[in-house]
């Protein structure tokens, strides 16, 4: 029972007991008459008293925790004009106050969280109890391929960069290569809601800085090499042709010469060597420019179909009807098709298909050239687009190297795989 109900009876059994005793003195007029009346009026007087000073003070503070209940600490309680209830009054309009600033300091907090969160580089992926994400910034979007991601799961995703992610451990990081030759360092960690750990994923992209170490790498190479190999090449070459000259005056010496000729011939193969790795370090700046995509396919399908019927390998080319313009350096990116046939046709060897197809999906250019060649496996696809790596025997890993280098100044996605129905395929995707 509320304190209010039990004033109420309180002050009505007072008046009930001035009433009989009234009833039973009120002829009497006697000086107990006027000391029970006296009496009865004082009661009253301090019942009032006794409610203005306890219980409106208690309406004050139910009052102040409605206030804390709805969370509305921008309101403020009004003054009762007397001392205990202003009391009150003052010190949960102070506590409001307090709870108003401590509020506006956790929401800058959180803002400023969450601009972080969403302006950081490195992508951040939240996921709650059930495994599914709540929260997703720019760069992790980007990096897992999608437009939107709350409230999905990471096994509902194409992307392999998720796919990878789902192996990871609670506390554990791995360096991934995906096969669009992107790199990236991922971690995963939880935090604690409401008593609840929540798993979420750090994404570092180390495709840039990768890069760039291994392109220093090869051109410091490079240049020892070309520098020692020419300059070792020059004098052999020299000296290889005045004894060769020699000789042939003195005749009777074709067994010497045929050695001779063999070493010229690996001096010359040496220098092609350099020559090409060289090249790789000098690609051109790409000067993009307009270009409809099926024109340079078609333009280059002769050439191909050339080169394919010679190794009794069946080309074909499937191009859409739909705008193929894209930005392109003509000369280099034939310098890709060239370096890509050339793989598939050389793992192909002979009788197979070669499928060329362009399409255009969600206002993108993509180009496909799928082979029926041997296979790439999963380890060897991991490191297609390292330099200098090759399964070839005679091979310098320079080849896909170029065409990396090349797609990447053309901002273009690129993968290179097998699929499960042993169909390698090389995607390129304009930007």
């Amino acid at each position: 029972m509320r304190l209010r109900y039990f004033f109420i009876i309180l002050a009505v059994l007072q008046l009930s007991v001035w009433a009989v005793m009234l009833a039973f003195s009120f002829d009497v007029r006697s000086v107990a008459f006027y000391v029970v009346e006296a009496l009865t009026v004082a009661n009253i007087i301090f019942l009032i008293y006794f409610y203005r000073r306890v219980l409106k003070p208690i309406d004050s503070i139910t009052a102040g925790f409605d206030l804390l209940k709805e969370q509305d600490f921008n309101s403020s309680l009004t003054k009762r004009g007397h001392y205990e209830a202003d009391k009150i009054v003052d010190l949960f309009n102070a506590m409001l106050v307090q709870l108003r600033s401590e509020r506006l300091h956790n929401q800058e907090q959180n803002h400023l969280l969450n601009m972080l969160i969403e302006c950081s580089p490195m992508g951040v992926v939240m996921m709650n109890s059930e495994d599914k994400i709540i929260l997703a910034n720019t760069a992790s979007l980007k990096m897992l391929e999608e437009k939107y991601a709350v409230g999905a799961r990471l096994e509902d995703f194409r992307s392999p960069l998720a796919q990878n992610l789902l192996t990871l451990k609670q506390g554990e990081s791995a360096t991934v290569r995906t096969r669009q030759s992107m790199i990236y360092r991922c971690s995963k960690h939880s935090f604690v809601d409401s008593g609840v750990p929540h798993p979420f994923y750090l994404i570092e992209s180390l495709t840039d800085e990768m890069m760039k170490a291994e392109r220093n790498a090869y051109e410091k190479v490079v240049r020892i090499m070309a520098h020692e190999v020419n300059n070792t090449v020059a004098g052999l070459s020299s000296a290889l042709d005045t004894v060769d000259s020699i000789l042939e005056q003195m005749g009777n010496a074709e067994d010497v010469r045929e050695m001779m000729q063999v070493c010229v011939e690996r001096s010359v193969k040496m220098s092609s060597f350099i020559t090409s790795l060289s090249n790789v370090v000098k690609i051109p700046e790409a000067v993009l420019k307009d270009a409809q995509l099926n024109d340079v396919i078609e333009r280059l399908s002769i050439l191909f179909q050339s080169y394919c019927a010679d190794k009794g390998i069946s080309l074909h080319l499937d191009c859409c009807d739909d705008d193929t313009s894209v930005k392109i350096d003509i000369p280099l990116f034939e310098q890709v098709l060239q370096n890509v046939m050339k793989n598939a046709v050389e793992s192909i060897e002979c009788d197979g298909y070669i499928y060329i197809t362009t399409s255009v999906d969600n206002n993108r250019v993509c180009l496909e050239i799928a082979d029926t060649g041997k296979g790439i496996s999963k380890e060897v696809e991991q490191n297609l687009f390292t330099p200098f790596f090759t399964t070839k025997p005679s091979g310098q890993g320079v080849g896909l190297m170029v065409v990396r280098e090349i797609l990447m100044s053309h901002h273009c996605k690129f993968s290179f795989y097998t699929d499960e129905n042993h169909i390698t395929r090389f995607t390129i995707i304009f930007p």
